[in-house]
């Protein structure tokens, strides 16, 4: 690749950011960092949004000396994207942020596995009506409701390799 590129995954709880992000990672032979091994707890929403900003952005200037590609899972917000992409920026670094979108039926849906607490499930309703996975910021979107792992993969694969020059070889 001629440039290294930091690739945010937005979306709301349970629409398979970590689960795409670390296929993605492997198929473009990047690394995968998961936004909620470094959220930090115990403290305003504001210090551990930023505080968890940080720390990503640590890791990834840092795995980015090493690879060309970063995939970052994380609902992103404006501020976020803003922070993420002039952070990036400065250390010649290009950002993209791909939106992932689902149903809250889907996302809840006991076939996938996963268990939801009354709390993620109000949350999960909350960021989808703020717009997780449909920023205005992000280069494009994907549902992760409509195909299995595999083809979601593909689909996304092929977005990044057809509008995204720098991820084309």
């Amino acid at each position: 690749m001629d440039s290294k590129i930091a690739l945010l995954l937005d979306g709301a709880i349970g629409t398979g950011k970590s689960t795409i992000g670390r296929g993605l990672a492997a198929r473009l032979g990047g690394v995968f960092l998961d936004g909620d091994d470094f959220s930090i707890q115990g403290k305003p929403w504001y210090y551990s949004s930023l505080g968890t900003c940080r720390r990503l952005l640590a890791t990834g200037t840092a795995t980015l000396e090493k690879t060309d590609i970063v995939v970052i899972a994380r609902p992103v917000r404006c501020l976020d994207w803003v922070f993420f992409s002039k952070s990036f920026q400065k250390v010649g670094c290009e950002t993209i942020c791909v939106g992932l979108q689902s149903t809250f039926d889907n996302i809840i849906h006991p076939d996938r596995g996963r268990v939801f607490s009354v709390s993620e499930r109000k949350r999960i309703v909350e960021m989808i009506n703020q717009g997780y996975g449909a920023r205005a910021f992000a280069q494009f979107t994907v549902r992760t409701d409509q195909n299995g792992i595999d083809e979601t993969l593909g689909i996304l694969g092929d977005k990044l390799r057809n509008g995204l020059p720098p991820l084309s070889r």
